[in-house]
């Protein structure tokens, strides 16, 4: 341990200069020089190659994503036609005769009485009184007779929308 003084004393400098002079001789200044030029030219060199080539990865890149939009501007168009093909209506018509399916004929409109003109109707026809019909309509509903002509009208249409004949 440090005895009196805590610091130590610093040894004489002269020793350390006149190794350092031996070694800088101006040989060795020159190859410092001339290695010290090699590595700045290295760096400027890599700084301008390297830009450049991140440059051309990325017109590689482009050139295939102009590729690649290409071909799906291609494809978009071929899906185009095709959709033509299949909305187009004799198309869709044979595919519906292929698929047994038929012209529809003349459409066929059921009407339905309403139920106060019906019993209205159904009271005049049992009574031959039109004065009190609409009084007495509400009570003498004959449903029967309404649902059973209802009925016949559904089975008619029915039978048109299959293509019977009306005697079936």
């Amino acid at each position: 341990m440090l005895q009196g003084n805590a610091l130590p004393k610093a040894k004489p400098r002269g020793d350390t200069r006149q190794r350092l002079s031996g070694l800088l001789t101006p040989q060795v200044m020159q190859v410092a020089g001339v290695m010290l030029a090699i590595l700045l030219i290295t760096a400027a060199l890599y700084l301008y190659v390297l830009p450049n080539s991140q440059i051309d990865r990325a017109r590689v890149r482009i050139a295939g994503l102009q590729g690649q939009r290409a071909a799906l501007e291609r494809e978009n168009a071929a899906l185009q036609q095709e959709i033509a093909l299949y909305a187009h209506l004799g198309v869709i018509e044979a595919r519906a005769q292929a698929l047994g399916m038929r012209p529809a004929g003349t459409p066929l409109f059921v009407t339905m009485p309403s139920a106060a003109t019906a019993a209205t109707d159904a009271v005049v026809a049992e009574t031959g009184n039109d004065t009190d019909a609409s009084a007495t309509a509400v009570n003498t509903l004959p449903l029967r007779q309404s649902l059973a002509e209802l009925r016949r009208r559904l089975d008619l249409a029915v039978n048109d929308l299959l293509g019977r004949p009306r005697g079936q």
